[in-house]
C-alpha cells in the first residue's frame, strides 16, 4: 500500500521541540505526516482518577514518556515510553505531593538542560518542582512560589528568550471580585519571580507570534468582559496592548493558527494565508468564533461558525496539523457522549471546518495531550479517563498517497500514452522504475509486468475490464500490496 514517507525535511523541522519528541513550542501548531485519522485506542491501565498528564522525553532516549497526575492520592505517576505507543509503568516509582493536583507541565526550569515538572496545588496557590534527573526519574518536590490570590489555569512559555519556562496565572472573578492575570518569570535555577506587570481578568491565554519578530505574544480572552486583547512583546517579556476585539461571549479556549484569509473584496474566506487567525472556543455555545487575523496582533470582528455536527460540552481543545499541509484539523474531547472529534480542514463554505471524525471515549475523560508516542512522524493522542482509571493512546494512521491507477505519465487523464509510456519503463529503463508505482499497477496485482500495458490497451480499444480503483478519480490504494507511491511536486492528486 503507498504511504507517504518522504516527507521533506522543512515539514520535521516543524516538529522539533527543546523535549525531543514530535511536539510544538507555544505558539506553534504541531505538525505530522498523517493521513488525520487515527487507529482504534490502546488502553493503558494506571493510577486512580488520572487527573492530568504532560509528554517529555525525560529519559534522554528520544522516546516521549508521559507524567500523569492523579485526583485521589496526590500522586505522580511516570510511564515510560517504549517508542511504539506502550509504555512501561514500572520502571520509576511514582512521587507523592502533599495537596491536590491543579495543573502540571513538563519544561526547563533550571540550567541543567533536564526536563522538569511543575506542579500547582488546587487549593493553596502552591507551585511544586519536582528536578529531573535524567534517568526518568524526578526529585522530591519543592516549594518555589506561593501565589497569594486564587488560580485557575496556568499556561507556560518562555517570554523573555532564555530558555527557561515563564508562567502566565489567570484567575477568574468570584466572590471575592476580579484577580488580575499575572506573568511568573523563571530565574533560571528553579525559582518564579513575579513580574511588576498586570493583565486584565481572564478565562483563556493563549502565546503566538502576531507580528513575525521571532517572540511569542499574548492572547488574552476576558473572564465576564467578552473581549479579546492582544498584546506584542518587545522580546524580554514586556507587552503592550495593540487590540482589544469585542466577541459578545465568553470563552472556555482561545487558539491562535492560520485557518483562514481575506479575499480581494475584504471578505473572510477559509484557508491558511499566512497570518494566525483566532478560533475561539465559547461557553454555552454549539459553535465557533473566528477572528480573522490581518497582521501584527490586529483582528477583524468575529464571525460565528458551525463545524459538521454539535460542538457542546467539550472539555478540551486544541489545533494540530495532522496531515502535513494545509489547514490545521481541530480536535476535542467531550461529555455526554464521551467521544473524541477530529474536525477537518476542508471547509468550502467559507469557513475552514466541513467533515468530521468521531471516536468513542471511556467515561468521564479528563485530559488530552498530543505527540508521536511510536515514533514514526506521525502524531498520536493521549486521553484519560477518570472513570475507569485509564489512558486511550490513539496512534495516528500514516498518510496514503493518492494517485489514479493507470495514469502511468501522470496528467489525470488516461490514453494511448500510458501503455506506452509503462512499456519503455518496463524494457527500456534497465530495471529501475522510479514513481508512482501503485499507479503502473493498472490490474492491481500488486506486480508490475507486461499483463499490465496489454490491461490499458484492451480497457481503451477493446472493450476490456474497467481498471480497479483508484480510477478515474484520484484516491487511496484499497488494496494491499509492496509497491510504493512516489508522487512528483506537480502531481494533480493530493
Amino acid at each position: 500500500m503507498a504511504t507517504r514517507k518522504n516527507r521533506t525535511v522543512l515539514r520535521l523541522l516543524y516538529l522539533a521541540v527543546f523535549t525531543g519528541v514530535f511536539s510544538a513550542l507555544p505558539g506553534q501548531v504541531p505538525v505530522g505526516n498523517g493521513s488525520g485519522n487515527f487507529h482504534p485506542p490502546l488502553v493503558i491501565q494506571v493510577s486512580d482518577n488520572p487527573l492530568k498528564m504532560t509528554p517529555g522525553d525525560l529519559n534522554q532516549d528520544s522516546i516521549p514518556d508521559l507524567v500523569v497526575g492523579t485526583d485521589s492520592a496526590q500522586g505522580v505517576q511516570i510511564l515510560i515510553g517504549n517508542g511504539d505507543g506502550s509504555f512501561d509503568l514500572t520502571q520509576v516509582p511514582s512521587v507523592t505531593i502533599a495537596e491536590e493536583l491543579e495543573e502540571m507541565f513538563l519544561g526547563q526550569f533550571d540550567a541543567d538542560g533536564l526536563l522538569d515538572l511543575l506542579m500547582l496545588a488546587s487549593d493553596s496557590g502552591n507551585f511544586y518542582l519536582l528536578r529531573g534527573l535524567g534517568s526518568g526519574a524526578l526529585q522530591v518536590p519543592e516549594l518555589i512560589y506561593q501565589y497569594s490570590d486564587p488560580v485557575t489555569a496556568v499556561k507556560l512559555a518562555d517570554l523573555n528568550g532564555d530558555g527557561h519556562e515563564d508562567v502566565v496565572v489567570s484567575s477568574l472573578c468570584g466572590i471575592v471580585g476580579c484577580v488580575n492575570t499575572r506573568i511568573l518569570f523563571s530565574d533560571g535555577a528553579g525559582g518564579l519571580i513575579l513580574s511588576p506587570q498586570d493583565f486584565p481578568v481572564s478565562s483563556a491565554v493563549e502565546f503566538a507570534d502576531l507580528d513575525g519578530d521571532a517572540d511569542l505574544d499574548l492572547l488574552l480572552a476576558g473572564n465576564g468582559f467578552a473581549v479579546i486583547g492582544t498584546y506584542l512583546n518587545d522580546g524580554s517579556g514586556d507587552f503592550t496592548l495593540v487590540q482589544e476585539v469585542v466577541a459578545g461571549v465568553s470563552f472556555l479556549k482561545i487558539l491562535a493558527v492560520d485557518v483562514m484569509s481575506v479575499d480581494d473584496d475584504g471578505i473572510p474566506s477559509s484557508g491558511p494565508d499566512g497570518l494566525l487567525d483566532i478560533v475561539g472556543l465559547p461557553e454555552f455555545s454549539e459553535s465557533l468564533l473566528f477572528f480573522v487575523g490581518v497582521g501584527g496582533g490586529s483582528y477583524l470582528d468575529p464571525i460565528t461558525g458551525y463545524a459538521d455536527g454539535e460542538i457542546s460540552s467539550v472539555g478540551d481543545m486544541f489545533a494540530a496539523q495532522l496531515d502535513g499541509f494545509g489547514t490545521p484539523e481541530l480536535l476535542y474531547y467531550s461529555y455526554g457522549p464521551d467521544r473524541l472529534t477530529v474536525l477537518h480542514g476542508d471547509g468550502t463554505n467559507g469557513f475552514p471546518y466541513e467533515s468530521s471524525s468521531t471516536y468513542d471515549l471511556p467515561s468521564n475523560p479528563s485530559c488530552m495531550r498530543i505527540s508521536d508516542f511510536d515514533s514514526d512522524g506521525v502524531l498520536d493522542l493521549a486521553v484519560a479517563s477518570l472513570s475507569d482509571d485509564s489512558i486511550s493512546v490513539f496512534l495516528g494512521e500514516e498518510s496514503q498517497e493518492q494517485f489514479i491507477r493507470g495514469d502511468v505519465n501522470n496528467n489525470q487523464m488516461i490514453n494511448i500514452a500510458d501503455p506506452v509510456y509503462l512499456l519503455e519503463l518496463l524494457f527500456l529503463s534497465g530495471g529501475a522504475l522510479d514513481g508512482c508505482l501503485d499507479a503502473f499497477d493498472a490490474n492491481d496485482s500488486g506486480e508490475l509486468d507486461i499483463s499490465d500495458p496489454v490491461f490499458l490497451l484492451q480497457y481503451l480499444f477493446d472493450g476490456g475490464d474497467v481498471v480497479p480503483l483508484p480510477f478515474p478519480d484520484c484516491g487511496i490504494d484499497p488494496t494491499a500490496d509492496t509497491l510504493n507511491c512516489l508522487l512528483p511536486v506537480n502531481s494533480p492528486c493530493p
